[in-house]
């Protein structure tokens, strides 16, 4: 059994805590004053600037003065805290000091429900409007049942031969009549569903209700999916609001007899919507800052709908914009106000629902009540809270003028690096441009994270010791709320930190982006560079027959210093554990879209889509799990989807995505295609060893095949037994030796039936399989699985076997002919395996064959793979060690998707004999042309 750990970050929120860790933002503070914390940090103590403000709690800073000795005071005289269902004055005296601040502005009067946090009073605020509403229909019930039982009694009851019509409807008895009403009305007046009106980009909490109003589908849909309340969403930069309502009218039919004793049926028209609940300052959605006239109207139609309206100032309330509340700046009453947050001083959680006594429901206060709420601590706290902030409210406003204006100017210096500042008082949010089209990959990953602001404010906090927050539902858009208290020093800070932040972004510099998050002596390296590439290069699609898809991942580090060639100054271990912790961060980036012309002169366009990982990584964590590769999977299919959003269906999985996606079956988007493209590739290495073959005087030639346990090994061995007479198996050292007797079993297999079908034994390998029928009965009387043919096979020849099989290099030393298929991350051939003067075709990427190997001029090395393009475009991926006009063999099958729109059949799960050659036809009738690049030599074969 584990042990208990003291590290609690395992108990509380431990993804959270990873995800902190991992940026560095898992500061350990232990002590809070003013405008700053303090944490431990290498036996220094570290002040930090605090300006996210505890989401909105702290307008008075921590701690303030004040309000810790009052609290003393508090506990000193032992006050009450728990005790229920008592006069408890001092919430009475809050809510009258909140009615006071309310009323001097709007000339209303409130009564207050004293609660503990935001999100508990919108759900309070929701529950009294819900019984508002269900009141109201109750009311309008009760009105036609009593009307019913009044017509029942002076028509039908006096009159058993009356007849009441209406509409073309006879009534001949008061049962008929009700019945009648009854269907028209009960769907709306009995088996309603609420309908609460919000707007786009709102956030009001995260329990039940107030997910329920919230409009980020990333907090709300995983927990309401049967949800009792239905919200409608309401864009707020919308200038006509009223056909939203009018969609939300209902009619109810209210029956009436007249003095002269006819029958009259009022329509009355009312409204699905029980409540509107709006932000006036729009926080978490990316701070917005709603129009007065948008206000205005909204008021105008919740009038005229008798429909509540609600303003939620949990965060921009209680001074934060330089008024009492933000809504006081628009010029607009609202019926329900929600507070919290500042309203404990930073130190007492307190919140409070503030409701207009015309729409106060008494028997509220009966079945809303809460264990917590109204005790004497908190309310007094609030109390000299409000009274601290009114006292200082014009700091606000100076300030966040100050604030606003410096940060317009660095707007302005910097337009493709800030798209919008906007906010009230000291309440304010920088919207960021998206990079979602960089040519700097780095920061174009990032960018389409919802991690993107995560790691700015990272930034901030490691490197300059400030801190800020990201707003929730808007990655990009970093938010401050500074205490009223900030200093001009303070402030001045901040926006020089801002110009630097600014700068590194338009300048690309991913270095010094993320330099915090190296080891300390390789942070801070150089000053500030310019690495900006401009935007990534999109061919134009115009006129092309079809678009596919590829995607890509970093090959090794090489790759990664041409894609991130901010960070060339790093060691090779540095970038990648740097590539390793910003994993879960980064998102996939499209590198590029090229052109492809055929020999016909039609076009194809091929979009390279990039993931954020090396082929090491890939298999390091293969081998200890195949568990290991989910995480990759959901990223792959995550591009996928993105290729499928962009109308791109035809999908090549390169280098070890085919791996990661178990040869295209992981694929979990549905209507899309995918090739692993190793079929096309398959060919190119039979055609190189082939051409090799037809050039060689030996009538005896040995071939090994490096990476035996592989897919397309199997298939290699399948079509090239018969041009040699010995084939060695080779796995990796150390590796499933089952894979290779499978492998050996499968092949002897293959060579049984092909003989039985009339395959001539021109080759040793064939004539020895030819005698396994006069040699063993089994052959001929029973099915046998691969590993039994495999020793039936071994133990008829023993020495002799002209296959063999084995995880030791070594046995190269007895090729002429090797073909290396691993999925090895590093070159770990070297020459001193190999026979002298043989010919290596090496179709691993990255290559497994070493610097000494490829420039050894005693040894043959065809890098293959590889074809020339028709019209030999240049590729847009970087580190493919490709020439230009060049691209692989998996690329052209993917490209050859696009050429052909017809249904068939390309690389997808196990490969076969017969779609290789299929392939290899149809690929090269495009004029693709393939290109065995020999060391420096390149010999082309049409």
């Amino acid at each position: 059994m584990q042990s208990p750990s003291s590290n609690n970050t395992l108990y509380n929120k431990p993804y959270l805590g990873q995800l902190l860790s991992l940026l560095k933002m898992d500061k350990d503070y232990f002590k809070a004053e003013g405008n700053y914390l303090f944490a431990q940090d290498n036996g220094q103590v570290k002040k930090v600037l605090d300006l996210a403000g505890g989401y909105g709690s702290l307008l008075l800073g921590h701690n303030h003065p004040q309000l810790k000795d009052l609290m003393k005071e508090l506990v000193d005289e032992n006050s009450c805290q728990h005790h229920q269902l008592s006069k408890k004055s001092k919430a009475n005296s809050l809510g009258s000091e909140i009615n006071r601040l309310i009323h001097a502005e709007t000339g209303c009067n409130y009564h207050s429900i004293i609660l503990n946090t935001g999100a508990e009073a919108v759900e309070a605020a929701l529950k009294h409007s819900l019984l508002a509403y269900d009141k109201k229909l109750r009311t309008i019930q009760e009105t036609i049942d009593k009307n019913l039982l009044t017509i029942g009694e002076s028509v039908f009851q006096n009159n058993r031969t009356a007849v009441l019509s209406f509409e073309g409807n006879e009534f001949n008895s008061i049962s008929d009549l009700q019945s009648f009403i009854n269907a028209f009305n009960n769907p709306y007046l009995n088996n309603y569903k609420p309908v609460i009106l919000v707007t786009n980009k709102s956030f009001h909490g995260k329990t039940m209700g107030a997910l329920s109003v919230t409009s980020n589908s990333y907090f709300r849909e995983p927990f309401l999916k049967h949800s009792p309340i239905q919200s409608i969403h309401l864009d707020f930069n919308s200038d006509d609001q009223n056909e939203l309502f009018t969609a939300q009218e209902f009619e109810v039919l209210i029956p009436q007899v007249s003095n002269s004793g006819s029958l009259t049926i009022k329509r009355k028209t009312l409204s699905r919507i029980a409540a509107t609940i709006i932000e006036p300052v729009i926080g978490e959605g990316g701070v917005y800052v709603l129009k007065k006239e948008f206000l205005k109207r909204l008021r105008e139609l919740t009038l005229k709908y008798k429909v509540p309206l609600i303003f939620d100032e949990v965060q921009s309330g209680c001074f934060r914009t330089g008024t009492f509340l933000a809504s006081f700046q628009q010029g607009v009453k609202a019926d329900y106000y929600i507070l919290g947050k500042s309203l404990g001083g930073g130190i007492s959680k307190i919140s409070a629902v503030m409701i207009d006594q015309s729409y106060y429901i008494p028997e509220f206060d009966l079945i809303h009540s809460s264990t917590f709420a109204e005790d004497d601590l908190s309310c007094a706290i609030a109390s000299r809270a409000l009274k601290l902030m009114n006292d200082n409210k014009n700091r606000v406003i100076k300030a966040g003028d100050h604030l606003l204006s410096e940060l317009s100017t660095l707007k302005n210096k910097y337009p493709d690096v800030i798209k919008d500042v906007r906010g009230l008082g000291l309440m304010i949010g920088i919207n960021f441009q998206d990079f979602d089209q960089s040519r700097n990959y780095g920061l174009q990953g990032i960018s389409r994270s919802k991690f993107f602001g995560y790691v700015l404010t990272a930034y901030l906090l490691n490197t300059k010791d400030i801190r800020v927050s990201v707003t929730m539902s808007d990655c990009r858009t970093i938010r401050i709320l500074p205490s009223m208290f900030i200093t001009r020093e303070e402030r001045d800070r901040f926006i020089f930190a801002m110009y630097e932040l600014c700068k590194i972004l338009e300048y690309g510099d991913f270095y010094s982006l993320i330099s915090f998050l190296l080891p300390n002596d390789y942070r801070n390296l150089r000053p500030i560079s310019n690495f900006n590439r401009g935007k990534i290069p999109l061919d134009p699609i115009e006129d092309c027959v079809d678009e596919v898809g590829f995607l890509l991942h970093y090959i090794d580090i090489n790759t990664v210093r041409k894609y991130l060639n901010s960070l060339d100054l790093l060691p090779d271990e540095v970038i990648f554990n740097l590539i390793k912790t910003l994993k879960p961060f980064s998102e996939p980036v499209i590198i590029g879209r090229n052109r492809i012309l055929n020999r016909q002169g039609k076009a194809v366009c091929i979009t390279f889509m990039g993931l954020s990982f090396t082929s090491k990584m890939v298999i390091d964590d293969l081998r200890k799990s195949v568990g290991n590769l989910i995480p990759y999977q959901k990223l792959c299919n995550k591009a996928i989807q993105i290729f499928k959003d962009q109308g791109i269906k035809k999908i090549g999985l390169g280098q070890y995505n085919s791996i990661i996606m178990q040869n295209g079956k992981a694929v979990s988007c549905p209507d899309v295609r995918v090739t692993t493209g190793n079929g096309f590739t398959v060919h190119t290495a039979v055609e190189a060893v082939k051409d090799f073959i037809n050039q060689q005087s030996s009538p005896s030639l040995t071939l090994g095949i490096v990476g035996g346990g592989g897919n397309i090994a199997k298939v290699l061995s399948i079509m090239l037994a018969k041009e040699v007479d010995q084939l060695h198996i080779i796995g990796r050292s150390g590796g499933n030796a089952n894979k290779l007797i499978r492998h050996a079993g499968l092949l002897i297999d293959h060579i049984r039936h092909e003989l039985k079908k009339g395959a001539m034994p021109l080759q040793d390998i064939y004539n020895q399989v030819l005698k396994l029928d006069k040699y063993s009965e089994k052959f001929t009387s029973e099915e046998l699985n691969p590993e039994e043919i495999w020793m039936a096979f071994k133990k008829i020849f023993g020495s002799e076997t002209k296959i063999t099989i084995g995880n030791d290099l070594n046995m190269l030393a007895n090729c002429d002919i090797v073909l290396v298929a691993t999925n090895d991350p590093a070159p770990f051939l070297k020459k001193e395996y190999f026979k002298n003067g043989a010919f290596i075709c090496d179709i691993s990427v990255p290559l497994n064959c070493d610097t000494d190997l490829l420039n050894d001029l005693n040894y043959t090395v065809c890098k293959g793979g590889i074809l020339n393009l028709p019209q030999a475009e240049s590729l847009y991926p970087l580190g493919l060690g490709l020439d230009s006009g060049q691209l692989y063999a998996c690329m052209a099958e993917t490209i050859l998707m696009g050429f052909e729109n017809e249904n068939l059949t390309y690389s997808y799960g196990e490969i076969k004999e017969d779609l290789v050659r299929e392939l290899g036809n149809r690929v090269l009738s495009q004029g693709f042309k393939q290109s065995f690049r020999i060391k420096k030599i390149s010999c082309e074969i049409n």
